[in-house]
């Protein structure tokens, strides 16, 4: 896996790592290159990081696009990435577009899967993200 202390296998992305800890919670639109952990409460989207982590204590409610994403804790929404692993702690509700998806023993996912071949450059082009809306 090596999210933190990997082996360069996270490709081009940036040094970056951005981490939301327990008891913390954001809401928001998240946009990395880097990798992102989630160990406290994010609702919202996280776009363009290359490797996503949510912890045992994280939960996220939105939208996840990504070239990969590893979930022990919770999620509900919608998931779009290349690779998908639901450790054995993780519950999923939502739509799920993957090329490849792992789910030990114990994880669980609720809703539609649907297998996609993933382009990285769909993820964190800005050019391709909608422009914000005026508040």
């Amino acid at each position: 896996m090596g999210f933190f202390g990997g082996n360069g296998a996270s490709g081009d992305a940036g040094d970056g790592k951005t981490i939301l800890a327990r008891g913390c919670s954001l809401r928001g639109e998240l946009i990395s290159q880097g990798a992102v952990h989630v160990d406290g409460e994010f609702e919202g989207s996280i776009l363009g990081a290359s490797n996503v982590s949510i912890g045992v204590n994280g939960r996220v409610n939105g939208l996840i696009r990504s070239r990969s994403l590893i979930i022990s804790g919770e999620f509900e929404g919608e998931i779009q990435c290349a690779s998908l692993e639901l450790m054995q702690q993780a519950k999923v509700r939502g739509d799920v577009r993957c090329e490849q998806m792992t789910v030990e023993k114990g994880g669980v996912l609720e809703g539609r899967c649907t297998r996609m071949n993933f382009e990285i450059e769909q993820v964190g082009q800005p050019s391709a993200l909608p422009a914000p809306e005026p508040a």
